[in-house]
């Protein structure tokens, strides 16, 4: 079994790891837990069995259907950010080789996150990685998203990037 990892939510915290872990209500109402990588939880977003709300264990995101793409990432139904919050590494800096491809590997945070022309977070590089912010108030129960163009233009020398955010 793979363990995927993100970041929290603050960058006042210790900025912590945490596997992927969901909880959500089966159709008998009972609560379940589930540990799912991005394509089973996507497989399994597309049959009448997927909940229509996958809580994130003890973090505050949840991952459900998406009208933008398949599945996405969104806030809980208990918290917001405001504009400036530190939301957590779309992508982790593992080397220093100047090429994305190389240098970066994506967080379970990052794969949930869609493509939006109008983005609520924004993307910068740090040394930890791409850092993901919110660029306005983000209310509980809302969908995340950056704008991949953003993320390609951090790395104007190299051209396999948008190849690689455009999965």
């Amino acid at each position: 079994m793979i363990l995927l990892i993100l970041p929290l939510k603050s960058e006042g915290q210790n900025l912590g790891y945490y596997p992927m872990k969901f909880s959500f209500r089966n159709s008998e109402g009972q609560i379940r837990d589930t540990m799912m990588s991005r394509l089973l939880i996507g497989i399994w977003s597309k049959s009448n069995s997927f909940p229509n709300y996958l809580q994130w264990k003890d973090l505050p995101f949840s991952v459900r259907v998406s009208s933008i793409d398949g599945v996405g990432l969104f806030t809980d139904t208990l918290n917001a950010y405001n504009s400036g919050d530190t939301i957590g590494y779309a992508f982790f800096k593992r080397a220093s080789t100047g090429k994305f491809s190389l240098d970066y590997f994506h967080s379970s945070l990052g794969t949930f996150i869609n493509d939006s022309e109008d983005p609520n977070m924004d993307v910068m590089i740090t040394s930890k990685g791409i850092l993901i912010r919110a660029n306005r108030f983000i209310a509980s129960n809302t969908e995340l998203t950056i704008n991949y163009r953003a993320v390609i233009a951090l790395f104007p020398n190299d051209p396999t990037v948008s190849k690689l955010i455009y999965w």
